[in-house]
């Protein structure tokens, strides 16, 4: 059965950067709303990492039983050699 593929979730993005001459209160407060981003999008980002890091291990898992079938010979070697 196929798997669907994952998805990279739907992140917000940073707000615009202030210009070069911008005064302190509106740097501090550039700051504030790029953490914000940042504490919105860490739970979306750390789901999506452990999805991943599932789908690795699952692949790993197959590719080490493949390879006990492969070490077996005969007939049932034969089937994923490719």
């Amino acid at each position: 059965m196929a798997k669907k593929a994952i998805s990279k979730p739907k992140l917000k993005k940073y707000p615009p950067k202030p210009k070069a001459g911008a005064s302190a209160e509106v740097l501090a407060n550039y700051l504030k709303r790029c953490k914000e981003v940042d504490k919105d999008n860490a739970p979306k980002l750390s789901d999506y990492n452990k999805k991943v890091s599932k789908v690795k291990a699952e692949k790993k898992t197959k590719e080490g039983l493949k390879k006990k079938i492969n070490s077996l010979g005969g007939v049932f070697g034969k089937r994923f050699k490719r």
